[in-house]
């Protein structure tokens, strides 16, 4: 008797044993074997064996392919963030070129309007002056004036023929028709004018200086014994 190992588990088995106690081959020595080639049982587990090892090449090739895919998938991804980072940090670039160069453009206009003021202003000092000239002013004739006898608004028309001055005046607050009516006389450029309310009484005066526009210097009220400042100017 001699020991051996079974052909399909390996476990260590007599030569005398008919199956195998761990799988249950048959067990035969090398001259059956020879002689009858394998028996059925032998190539019912054979077949399953193969079948086994298919299996385990076919799930290989799954986990094979599935990995290749996760790596294309990956793959992709990364190309795709890189990718999008590029686009962005060259967009940025663009934009900061893009305001660097509106800024250029904004100081040179700022320069180029600089340097064209400077330009005026001296062309502007190297004309030669003209005097202003003189006011003509007329004494004689109608004269519309405007300004307040101290603090209250009036507007007055006064007719100049050559001494003798005669016109109206109201107060804004009272409007026209409460016209004053004033004559006077022009001596140089002193007016002096009597003022006379609407019921024909005289009420105050007016003495000042008239160049022909503007007419100042006090108004005094004989009814209420006062005295304003007053001042008013051709409109």
């Amino acid at each position: 008797m001699a020991l051996i190992k079974c052909r399909e588990c390996g476990q260590v088995i007599s030569d005398m044993a008919d199956h195998c106690p761990k799988c249950g081959c048959p067990v035969m020595n090398e001259s059956e074997e020879t002689q009858y080639g394998p028996t059925s049982e032998q190539m019912m587990y054979q077949d399953v064996a193969s079948s086994g090892n298919g299996s385990n090449n076919n799930n290989k090739l799954l986990y094979a392919i599935l990995a290749f895919l996760v790596a294309i998938i990956i793959g992709g991804g990364i190309f795709y963030f890189i990718d999008r980072n590029n686009k962005m940090e060259k967009a940025l670039e663009q934009q900061q070129q893009q305001h660097v160069a509106d800024s250029l453009a904004k100081d040179s206009l700022a320069k180029a309007q600089v340097i064209k003021d400077s330009l005026n202003i001296l062309k502007a000092e190297a004309q030669p002056r003209v005097a202003p000239q003189p006011r003509v002013v007329t004494i004689d004739g109608y004269h519309h004036l405007k300004g307040a006898i101290s603090k209250y608004g009036i507007t007055m028309d006064i007719q100049v023929n050559g001494g003798y001055v005669e016109g109206t005046y109201y107060y804004h607050s009272q409007g026209r028709s409460a016209k004053m009516t004033v004559y006077g006389n022009l001596s140089g450029s002193q007016l002096h004018l009597e003022e006379y309310n609407p019921d024909g009484v005289n009420t105050g005066c007016f003495d000042g200086t008239f160049n022909g526009y503007s007419y100042s210097g006090g108004f005094q009220n004989y009814m209420k014994g006062t005295y304003f400042k007053f001042n008013v100017v051709e409109k």
